[in-house]
């Protein structure tokens, strides 16, 4: 073999190298959008998770002040039952001008409980109380002693903000939420940035790659 064919095989060799590089990106990211859901619409989730005080059979925890986003249909809390069998709960829902009942049940010796609701079509202020058919071991959430809006209270005693997710049901792929995410990323920019500018960004990313990679094809040749 001489050394121009060492050359054209090393070439070659570089070619299929990268190429399997960028085939394994391509379907890794590809997968990520198109496979994975976002049942999540909000959270107020952003601070670390702590036991708050359970509530009995007899008493009323409410949040007041909460937004719910307009297309959510389900509130997702960390409850926690006792242990033996799973606690019923009941979500009383004022939000958008009507009451909503959903029920969900709370694990014993665990942490969970999902609540149904109808989409109000649009964001709303909203009330949530929960009351139950057996005591509440505890709450997931931050401990806080403050009245304000979203924390959650026994009676008149505030306890803390509850973890608490908006779903919506059936969840999104992934794919389909980066309009919203663009536009969101953009809510706290200057004023010139929009969700255009991720786009472009995406674009100028993607042609410095591939301006990069005809570089390296080139080199190798």
């Amino acid at each position: 073999m001489n050394a121009g064919e060492g050359r054209a095989l090393s070439a070659r060799a570089g070619g299929v190298a990268v190429a399997a590089v960028a085939l394994l990106f391509v379907l890794l990211v590809g997968g990520w959008l198109l496979f994975t859901h976002v049942p999540t619409a909000g959270t107020d989730s952003v601070a670390p998770r702590y036991s708050l005080p359970g509530i009995g059979p007899r008493q009323r925890l409410c949040m007041r002040g909460l937004t719910v986003p307009a297309w959510a249909n389900a509130i997702r809390l960390r409850l926690a039952g006792q242990e033996g069998a799973r606690t019923s709960v009941t979500l009383r829902l004022a939000a958008g001008g009507r009451t909503q009942v959903s029920h969900s049940l709370a694990p014993p010796g665990g942490f969970g409980g999902e609540f149904h609701f109808a989409a109000l079509g649009r964001d709303a202020p909203a009330t949530a109380c929960l009351t139950t058919s057996r005591t509440l071991v505890a709450e997931s959430g931050m401990p806080s002693t403050s009245s304000g809006a979203g924390v959650a209270s026994i009676g008149r005693k505030p306890i803390g903000m509850l973890t608490l997710s908006y779903l919506r049901l059936p969840s999104q792929r992934l794919v389909s939420a980066l309009p919203a995410g663009a536009h969101r990323a953009s809510l706290f920019r200057a004023g010139i940035v929009g969700a255009w500018t991720y786009w472009v960004l995406a674009a100028l990313i993607m042609a410095a790659w591939a301006a990069g990679l005809r570089l390296v094809l080139r080199g190798l040749a």
